[in-house]
This record gives structure tokens, sequence and C-alpha cells, in this order.
């Protein structure tokens, strides 16, 4: 996606030369500015034609049930969604030790908080996305995959695949 719009959409292709031409494309992208991902996933729904399997890369940034209703209209166009979930783990185990500034790497603004104040109420409230994300993905039936980021793809990746292959390429 760049600046809110839909930026890539690779035609679907069987030969291997192809994945290397997805995986260059995602070597090549970098994060910048908001994304805008609920607009572009509606966009998508609407605009993409035929049954097509729609690949989400993302931090997920943004409100689970606006997610949902996103998740569901794509699913309603038939098509086979499949959602990366990054996550860092920095914000996983929120191991601060001292008060930080927090910056919002989406241009927002920056909050300087003790993190002894403010841990518990933050675990609690990553738990309750993370469950709220995890039950819409059971309820839409879109393929739903957590990814840390200091891992490498080819994990993620593997792991999709290897659960494709189990069920025949349909989830």
């Amino acid at each position: 996606m760049r600046r809110g719009r839909v930026g890539h959409v690779d035609p679907a292709a069987e030969n291997p030369a192809h994945l290397k031409v997805l995986f260059d494309l995602l070597d090549r992208t970098r994060p910048k500015g908001p994304t805008k991902l609920v607009p572009v996933l509606h966009e998508l729904a609407e605009t993409t034609r035929q049954r097509a399997m729609v690949v989400v890369i993302s931090d997920l940034f943004v409100d689970p049930q606006l997610l949902r209703s996103c998740f569901e209209h794509l699913r309603f166009r038939k098509h086979d969604l499949v959602v990366f979930h990054l996550l860092d783990p920095v914000e996983l185990e929120f191991k601060f030790q001292r008060p930080v500034r927090f910056l919002d790497m989406e241009g927002g603004s920056a909050l300087f908080a003790d993190p002894s104040e403010i841990a518990d109420r933050y675990h609690l409230a990553l738990r309750n996305y993370l469950h709220a994300l995890k039950q819409i993905a059971l309820e839409t039936g879109i393929d739903y995959h957590r990814v840390r980021i200091d891992e490498g793809y080819d994990q993620a990746l593997m792991k999709f695949l290897v659960g494709r292959t189990r069920t025949g390429g349909v989830r």
C-alpha cells in the first residue's frame, strides 16, 4: 500500500520464478507513514473482480472491529484472505526499566511514560487485542498468522505453506 491506496497487485503465476519476484518485492518494500489499512482493504474487495488470494502483511494497528468489517467484506467477495500480523518483540515483552519516550511511528505524537506505572494495563490491553484478532480470524474464516519481526520471513512462509499443503491449498 502506498498513501492509502492499493500499491501492488500481482497476477497469480505457477512458475518458481514468480516466487522470486514476490520475494524481491517484499525485500524492496519499506514502511512509511500511515497505511489506511481499512479503506484499502475495502477498496481491494470492491475492485478485485476475480476470486483471489489476498495477502495482508501488517502490524494491524487498527481497531479489531474495523478489521472484522474488512475481513467480512473480502470473504463475502469470495477472496481467500491470508493475514501475516507483524509483531515486534519489544511490544510483546514490554521490558522497559526506566521512563521512556514512546514514538508513534506513523506520525502521531510522542508519549513519555514510566513503564512500571503502565506495564500491567499495557499487557492486559495487548492480550485483549490479540485475543480479539484471533477470535475475529476464526469467525471470519481468514488464515491468520502472528509473525515476530525478529524471525525470518522464511519461517512464517514455511509454516503457511506447510499448513496449506496439509489442507490441499484451501483454508
